[in-house]
């Protein structure tokens, strides 16, 4: 019998680096953050804190002279549903 076990430490919304870039403004269903670059320019923000629900994000990066497009991602933060059609079978 196989068992996956899955351990989860944090979750993190995450981009690459990029050079210039000082902070991203997260636009989260409209209440937008700011929120600093790390020091290699990437995004890492941690999201276990956000409440639970539909989260559609417009995420723009933002220099000294500029911000640039938005970038759209979206996520359902909640818990599983509950298991359905347990059985036994013989294997």
């Amino acid at each position: 019998m196989k068992h996956l076990i899955l351990c989860i430490l944090a979750v993190f919304l995450v981009c690459d680096p990029s050079d210039g870039v000082l902070s991203y403004l997260i636009d989260d269903n409209g209440q937008v953050m700011e929120v600093a670059a790390q020091p290699d320019g990437s995004l890492k923000v941690e999201l276990d804190s956000w409440p639970d629900g539909l989260h559609q994000l417009q995420v723009k990066a933002k220099n000294m002279w500029d911000e640039s497009d938005p970038v759209p991602f979206f996520f359902i933060k909640g818990k599983p549903a509950s298991p359905s059609s347990l059985g036994l079978i013989a294997d």
